[in-house]
């Protein structure tokens, strides 16, 4: 605040973003930047490591149970209710226990003070047809900076009460979509029009103020702040088109986290390995597998219960591309414990902090998998920290509850986009558009973003 207060030089602007990198993200810029790495525990014979591995045991079993409980024609309600208690229990203790972890287990690691980038070296990461806005909160007022080869200006923006509104408003539309199918053909139209008004709104709040800085720009990077992370910014709309139309779009926690996914690291050759969770609730997801396997070079298709957790360690850590077709689960009450579902185990936050994941690119096509709690600092509690700590370069996650048959035909183009195109973001941007043509409401073409490497 003392910094927006001075007259709006280089300098000013300068100093105002290095104390909003200093905290955005903190936590996540920390584990990924240090010089530790995502470990997979190999001796596994401490008492600490088969505790451990007695609770991840204990968890997934309750998982498994509940959720078969839950699935079935006549659920008992005092037996859903048993294993949730007994599921909390577990988690409590397993937090507990890793709380106290000694220092000889292989989860623990003493993560080095990372520093945040500077304002040249994020420069250099964007290039010359690229520009950065990073959101931020200053009390109850939004600011956004807006990065570029040349500038760098700290715009004011709506009040934060009033984006959150908005949001509400957006989301609220999206929802409708789980009602019966019936009702959104029947209010197909009046559906797209009511979120193109909400999107309309947000773009007028979010994008408009900063037009004069974005003159042609090829490239546009996100990175959002409290419930924006939950906005699909590609989304947005100015009247006449969408942002997508205008330049690709990706995401970043943070501008220090965006410049360190360019340095060169992790596997950019390789095979490509396709995990499908066999579940009548997404009854495509072998039509969608196959048809990525079909797109993919090098695939490995495990489908129903070859899709383990052993199987993504093993051949994980080998592969360029890693697509898991299965849903995600958000846990708003204890997001570290928010989970993507295998064949056999539910793979929360802790589970990755011990993978090695070094890959190019990873999706996960499920339903909510790219929410995340926001907590102070802006820090990021969910699959995304995960993920990312464990080393994969580039996310493709999902915003919200997809829809299953046009969830299949995306991702299908995507990757045969890959094949023509040498940057992810403009695949992404190529299956978006063509499946806009089919199914013109933006819940059905705008549920995906990737985050992190995506210029390449």
């Amino acid at each position: 605040r003392l910094c927006l207060a001075r007259s709006p030089d280089e300098c000013s602007a300068e100093e105002a973003l290095s104390y909003i990198e200093a905290q955005k993200s903190r936590t996540l810029r920390d584990l990924i930047l240090g010089e530790t790495q995502s470990s997979e525990s190999s001796a596994g014979d401490t008492d600490f490591d088969l505790q451990l591995r007695t609770l991840r045991t204990d968890l997934n079993w309750y998982y498994h149970r509940l959720e078969q409980e839950q699935l079935s024609q006549e659920p008992v309600l005092e037996k859903v209710d048993s294993l949730k208690r007994h599921a909390r229990k577990c988690e409590q203790d397993l937090v507990h226990l890793l709380l106290e972890a000694p220092a000889s287990a292989s989860l623990r690691a003493t993560l080095p003070d990372s520093s945040a980038s500077t304002l040249n070296q994020i420069r250099r990461a964007l290039g010359t047809e690229a520009a950065l806005l990073e959101y931020f909160a200053v009390g109850e007022q939004m600011y956004v900076a807006v990065i570029t080869r040349e500038t760098a200006k700290f715009l004011w923006l709506a009040p934060s009460a009033s984006l959150a509104h908005r949001m509400r408003m957006l989301q609220f539309q999206l929802s409708k979509f789980r009602l019966d199918p019936e009702y959104t053909t029947r209010f197909e139209s009046a559906l797209q029009k009511a979120a193109k008004g909400h999107l309309q709104a947000l773009n007028t709040d979010l994008i408009a103020p900063a037009e004069a800085l974005l003159a042609g720009v090829r490239d546009l990077i996100i990175v959002p702040c409290g419930p924006l992370h939950s906005l699909p910014f590609h989304a947005l709309f100015d009247g006449d088109r969408y942002l997508i139309d205008r330049c690709t779009i990706s995401y970043a926690p943070s501008a220090s986290i965006f410049v360190h996914s360019h340095r060169p690291m992790g596997n950019v050759t390789g095979g490509s390995l396709i995990l499908g969770v066999d579940d009548p609730g997404i009854p495509f997801v072998k039509e969608e597998v196959e048809s990525v396997a079909a797109a993919v070079p090098d695939p490995r298709l495990l489908f129903g219960s070859e899709a383990s957790e052993a199987a993504l360690r093993e051949y994980g850590r080998t592969s360029r591309f890693i697509h898991i077709a299965s849903h995600g689960h958000f846990r708003p009450d204890s997001p570290m414990f928010s989970s993507v579902r295998l064949a056999d185990a539910h793979l929360n936050l802790y589970d990755l902090y011990r993978m090695n994941l070094p890959v190019d690119l990873l999706t996960l096509s499920g339903c909510v998998t790219g929410l995340n709690a926001v907590v102070d600092g802006d820090e990021l509690l969910g699959l995304t920290r995960g993920l990312l700590y464990a080393g994969a370069r580039t996310l493709l996650l999902s915003l919200w509850e997809v829809d299953d048959k046009s969830t299949s035909r995306f991702m299908s183009d995507f990757y045969s986009q890959l094949n023509h195109y040498s940057r992810k973001t403009d695949a992404l941007r190529e299956a978006m558009l063509h499946l806009r043509k089919e199914h013109p409401h933006p819940y059905y073409w705008a549920p995906f973003k990737l985050i992190g490497r995506a210029l390449a």
